[in-house]
């Protein structure tokens, strides 16, 4: 059921500076093949950490979903000075996801806020969405909450992500997205699929 008030709230803003469009992102070919597949007869995606939209491309090129799009655009924790090519782009991240997506204006709608508010906005609205992309903190406390989240809020929704196998520098280079998603799947009694660098939640 689609809660319209929800939909012109947040619908995608006419005015916006308009910046050169970047195609910059991550989407491997992992989760094209282990992902991909699976948004084909969705109507409703939420993107948790959408950054340029790349992904949200993918989602938007294989199916007639209407993708909400949850992301502080300010980076977070691994967009380190070591990483010129991703802090020269903060400044002006939210413009280009914007200009990036203009040509999909009528169903993408961006909400910047983090994923807790974002993922509360959404079921306070009474959204069912069908699935649900996780790719926003890779900190293992963020990626816990972000999926139990998905999980409590949306349970009949697909629930996937990004990084895997990403190791996170700052929690010691562990591998905190699969550790966090096994955890919550162990203590739900629930599986997780997954290769070398997507996974999904498997019913």
């Amino acid at each position: 059921m689609i809660n319209i008030d929800f939909f012109k709230d947040y619908k995608y803003p006419r005015n916006y500076p308009k910046v050169p469009k970047d195609d910059h992102g991550w989407y491997p070919k992992w989760n094209e093949d282990l992902l991909t597949p699976n948004v084909k007869d969705k109507k409703l995606v939420v993107e948790l950490g959408s950054w340029l939209g790349k992904s949200t491309r993918v989602w938007l090129n294989n199916s007639q979903a209407n993708i909400i799009c949850i992301d502080t655009w300010q980076g977070s924790i691994e967009h380190t000075k070591e990483r010129k090519d991703v802090i020269e782009k903060l400044p002006s991240l939210k413009d280009t996801f914007l200009n990036n997506q203009s040509q999909w204006a009528e169903r993408v709608f961006p909400v910047q806020m983090n994923t807790v508010q974002g993922m509360g906005e959404v079921y306070k609205y009474g959204l069912n969405p069908d699935f649900i992309y996780i790719d926003a903190s890779h900190q293992y406390e963020d990626v816990y909450t972000d999926v139990s989240l998905a999980y409590n809020y949306f349970p009949n929704a697909f629930i996937c992500g990004d990084d895997w196998g990403w190791r996170n520098r700052s929690q010691g280079k562990r591998t905190t997205v699969q550790e966090a998603v096994k955890e919550f799947c162990k203590n739900n009694n629930l599986k997780v699929k997954a290769n070398k660098w997507a996974w999904f939640i498997e019913r």
